[in-house]
């Protein structure tokens, strides 16, 4: 069950229009790495997941997908302000088909797809689908807060780059709790599992590195045909 509270999660304030930063923020909102991507993914996961606990880790984190959701939908209406020519010309995806609100859209002004959701029914595939998704989040609004130059908005991205990264260590945590669960039933126990295969020759030598420098790991050159 969802309820939806008038309050935000966090204090969206915005000192005045800015067209042109609302178009790039929508990448949040409604691109690959947003957050209707990921408030999709979690919820799609946690139905299928029979691991009561971490059903309830999926759960409290896509609801709370759904309020980042909410806190940029408010910030990109907020820094397009009234329409204007100017406005228009910066943000004409959301001032012309979205009438002046947030869309699902990425910044290029492509739809949101439901293959940006990454759901395959083992518990630690998804799990590590969901790490890469806080971190490529992270990626975003760390740029994206390079380039704000409203305080307001510059503190709101602050604070979802945190959330993202405090998601990010929550789905690491309940990696350890399955680790021998899943797709890690039976890894890596033949041989061809512990194999590292050196393509990376030539004139220079390579560096080894600890991919291929573990016990049990066997570097060997590619079968030859």
């Amino acid at each position: 069950m969802f309820r939806h509270e008038k309050n935000f999660l966090y204090p969206v304030k915005v000192s005045g229009p800015d067209p042109a930063f609302a178009a790039m923020l929508v990448e949040q909102h409604g691109g690959p790495n947003g957050e209707l991507s990921a408030c999709t993914q979690y919820l799609n996961q946690a139905v299928g997941c029979k691991d009561q606990m971490i059903k309830d880790l999926l759960l409290d984190i896509g609801t709370e997908e759904l309020n980042h959701l909410e806190l940029l939908s408010e910030a990109i209406k907020l820094l397009l302000g009234d329409p204007t020519i100017n406005s228009i010309n910066q943000a004409p995806t959301l001032e012309l088909a979205g009438g002046g609100g947030a869309m699902y859209v990425n910044s290029s002004g492509n739809n949101w797809t439901a293959g940006f959701v990454s759901s395959v029914g083992d518990v630690v595939a998804n799990l590590h689908s969901d790490v890469a998704a806080e971190l490529k989040a992270k990626a975003v609004y760390q740029r994206l807060h390079q380039r704000a130059i409203d305080p307001g908005v510059k503190d709101l991205i602050d604070f979802l780059i945190s959330r993202e990264e405090a998601h990010a260590q929550l789905f690491m945590r309940a990696l350890e709790k399955v680790q021998n669960q899943g797709v890690m039933q039976d890894f890596g126990d033949k041989l061809y599992a512990n194999q590292y295969l050196d393509f990376s020759t030539g004139e220079t030598n390579q560096t080894p590195g600890v991919w291929n420098m573990q016990p049990g790991n066997i570097p060997v050159a590619p079968p030859s045909h």
